[in-house]
């Protein structure tokens, strides 16, 4: 299941929706407000973050191996 933001084309309003990953991508959800077939999903930008260090944002994989030797 994945959570999409949709908006009304008639009414204007914006609204979430729950939708099934196995559903098409052409599917609109009719809108909360005015029932509205007439919705459009909006990209929006997510707050996913990597924290801690081994992540491409901080070149993991390209930094030299230390060797320590006791």
């Amino acid at each position: 299941m994945s959570l999409y933001l949709y908006k009304c084309q008639d009414c204007g309003q914006e609204f979430e929706e729950i939708v099934s990953i196995k559903c098409c991508d052409t599917y609109k959800a009719p809108c909360v407000y005015c029932s509205s077939q007439n919705t459009k999903r909006q990209i929006v930008k997510t707050e996913f973050v990597l924290k801690g260090s081994g992540w491409a944002r901080d070149n993991y994989g390209l930094k030299e191996v230390k060797n320590e030797k006791t």
